[in-house]
């Protein structure tokens, strides 16, 4: 980095399956994919791993990816995965 000045454009897409014709378009000219998902939502981890890491290397081959693990803060968290009567994803799901 060296001191050398970077741009970062991102761009949120949806998720949800109505737009999984739109969302590759998104995809032209990345240099790197983010791929989020929510701590407190098993679901939401279970749809990257199983629908959104597959989109990815399809349309980008040789372009890296970065699973990102939203995480509120503790007690919020607790909160949240409390009233979902869920736990969280573990560290060792997603490896």
């Amino acid at each position: 980095m060296d001191g050398d000045i970077y741009k970062l454009c991102a761009f949120d897409t949806a998720g949800q399956d109505e737009f999984d014709r739109m969302r590759p378009l998104s995809y032209s000219n990345a240099d790197v994919i983010l791929i989020c998902f929510s701590l407190v939502s098993p679901a939401s981890f279970e749809n990257v791993r199983e629908k959104c890491v597959h989109e990815v290397r399809h349309y980008c081959k040789d372009v890296p990816y970065i699973l990102i693990m939203s995480i509120a803060a503790p007690k919020l968290r607790d909160v949240c995965v409390s009233r979902r009567k869920r736990n969280p994803v573990e560290t060792a799901q997603t490896v």
